[in-house]
């Protein structure tokens, strides 16, 4: 048990199970319930709300960790917010070709 707190600042030991929480349990429920394209906006916001987080916080003992965080972070939110844009593209050639 130890090895889940042992990287943080004694103050944010809870960390890893609001991340856990929040990248894996919320983003499956979006995927589950939502539609493509809501799931992934919701995804993207609560991406984006953890990277804000995590820099505002800086929640490890180590600044190399703190780091590497964010730019995973980061990465994960460029990800998704590429996944929208062309989701909602794909969506709006859809609706056209419906249409027509």
């Amino acid at each position: 048990m130890d090895v889940l707190f042992n990287m943080y600042d004694k103050e944010y030991w809870y960390w890893k199970f609001l991340s856990q929480f929040a990248e894996r349990g919320l983003l499956v429920f979006f995927i589950t319930f939502l539609d493509d394209v809501t799931a992934l906006r919701y995804s993207f916001v609560l991406l984006l709300v953890m990277f804000v987080l995590s820099c505002w916080f800086a929640p490890f003992k180590d600044d190399e960790l703190d780091v590497a965080d964010k730019q995973t972070r980061f990465t994960n939110v460029v990800n998704v917010l590429m996944g929208v844009c062309v989701e909602e593209k794909v969506s709006e050639q859809t609706s056209k070709t419906k249409n027509k």
